[in-house]
């Protein structure tokens, strides 16, 4: 099955090389002189690839195409990072995306995570390719092979991926949210407890804004940085997860159609 489904995104890309969800990209017109000088550059910073030749003609291929993403190294080893593009239901959308080149690459796979760094977006748990850490895991990782498969190739097939099952979705529940807020919402969101988040858009504006006054005043209020003593502290997550399904009147782990909130601290 994961060979058959493997070959039909093929013959996807086959005919559509620029993966045909966005307009074909040009390369800038000084790419051939300016790309080669950037890889002489790159030979002086003592990476660590064994196949350093192999990794920038991969790198030069998919910068043809993604002119705007960045190759830079990190602990002598390379990474590439920027936004892709893709289509859902009709509508442009982009995720921004950094990979990491082995040492043994391209024997080895990349590793690629989807990036949350605007506050504005997390990741979706309803999708499969995605971890919540941003962890990118689709079929073309998993076969891997280090004769044929390249870095564009595996940008390519994350793109088609995207299209039937985006990997973010944008934070919105209806209040302008603060940044503390906005970071204790990523922790439902993180810990996948999608119902509870769903269970949040429901209330109305006024009564949203009393439910994160009411989840602070469980806490210290000496505490700055709340989410962050919610992550780090021992059962932190579990007890904030527990004081959320308390005041939304939901079990923490599964979706309930009773409605047993206690809403005394609503207006």
């Amino acid at each position: 099955m994961r060979n058959e489904y493997l070959k039909i995104v093929h013959e996807l890309l086959l005919h559509n090389p620029y993966n045909g969800f966005y307009p074909q990209i040009k390369a800038p017109s000084g790419f051939n002189v300016e790309v080669p000088m950037f890889f002489h550059k790159m030979r002086r910073w003592g990476l660590a690839h064994a196949l350093l030749d192999d990794v920038f003609a991969h790198i030069k291929e998919t910068l043809y195409c993604y002119p705007w993403m960045k190759s830079e190294p990190v602990t002598n080893l390379l990474n590439f990072a920027g936004d892709v593009y893709y289509i859902y239901k009709g509508k442009y959308f982009k995720a921004f995306i950094t990979i990491y080149l082995p040492e043994s690459y391209p024997n080895d796979p990349p590793q690629a995570w989807v990036v949350c760094e605007d506050g504005t977006t997390a990741i979706d748990p309803v999708q499969m390719h995605v971890a919540p850490n941003g962890s990118v895991s689709i079929p073309y990782l998993w076969d891997w092979d280090g004769k044929s498969s390249t870095l564009l190739q595996f940008i390519l097939h994350m793109c088609v991926e995207f299209t039937s099952q985006p990997p973010t979705f944008a934070i919105d529940v209806g209040i302008n949210l603060s940044h503390n807020q906005r970071e204790l919402l990523k922790i439902i969101l993180d810990y996948r407890i999608r119902h509870l988040y769903d269970e949040i858009i429901k209330i109305t504006p006024a009564r949203t804004y009393a439910f994160f006054d009411e989840v602070a005043r469980r806490y210290p209020p000496v505490l700055v940085d709340l989410a962050g003593h919610i992550r780090t502290s021992q059962r932190g997550v579990n007890e904030f997860i527990d004081i959320v399904a308390e005041l939304l009147g939901q079990p923490s782990k599964t979706i309930s159609t009773v409605d047993v909130a206690d809403h005394r601290f609503l207006p």
